[in-house]
């Protein structure tokens, strides 16, 4: 057991002296990670933004269909009560498009 004392003590040297190494490989790995992190949440912000943009978008289009199928009907009405039918049949007869 003298000898397994031993070895232990002497790895917990090496292993001291390898400590600084791995300290600053972890704080490398965990800086990386950070960096990383950063990075997915940025393009994630930025894609959220782009759809939000992109629904505004389609919400304004939808009002603005909608604002010209409302003037279309509007017309399409004024036009339905101008025409009289015998208006109609006597101005297809003048210009003879029977």
């Amino acid at each position: 057991m003298v000898g397994h004392r031993d070895r232990d003590s002497s790895d917990t040297l090496a292993g001291s002296a390898n400590a600084p190494r791995s300290l600053a490989a972890s704080r490398l790995k965990y800086a990386t990670l950070i960096v990383f992190a950063v990075v997915v949440a940025s393009i994630l912000l930025s894609l959220r933004q782009h759809r939000l943009e992109t629904a505004h978008d389609m919400a304004r289009l939808y009002d603005e269909i909608h604002h010209h199928r409302q003037s279309l009907w509007r017309l399409q009405t004024q036009i339905a009560v101008g025409l009289r039918p015998a208006q109609l049949h006597s101005a297809i007869e003048r210009a003879q498009l029977q």
